[in-house]
């Protein structure tokens, strides 16, 4: 019998740098808040920001952007779908450009998903308030 196929795995990928401190904080809570709900619904997914910031929280040497890139990027190989959270700035976004352009030399598919109008865990009130930092 043959084995099965190794499951898909999703790079999440979403615009972080940002002058204003709060919509970076904003940012990196929406695309957390997806990569749990995508894996909630049994999608694998490799979320980038979110895994970069579980290291800072937990002594992981600050690199400068070039190395997060390249070590990003390392990813992509392993992946079947690049999805692009569109949150404020995503097309102007260089990290995303790079995501871009290394999933398409890569052949790697690309996707693209709106942000969620309400956040399942979050009332109304909480998702309007998060909604609102991203847009400072």
């Amino acid at each position: 019998m043959p084995a099965d196929p190794p499951p898909r795995l999703t790079y999440l990928a979403a615009p972080y740098r940002h002058p204003s401190e709060t919509i970076q904080d904003a940012r990196l809570e929406v695309v957390s808040r997806v990569a749990a709900s995508l894996t909630d619904i049994d999608r694998r997914v490799f979320c980038p920001l979110t895994y970069a910031q579980a290291l800072l929280d937990h002594g992981f040497g600050r690199k400068d952007d070039r190395w997060w890139y390249e070590y990003d990027i390392g990813w992509l190989p392993h992946c079947d779908e690049l999805m692009i959270l569109m949150l404020p700035g995503w097309a102007e976004s260089e990290g995303v450009r790079i995501e871009i352009e290394a999933a398409k030399k890569l052949d790697v598919r690309i996707s693209y998903l709106e942000m969620p109008d309400k956040f399942t865990d979050l009332t109304p009130a909480q998702s309007t308030e998060l909604r609102s930092r991203l847009m400072l």
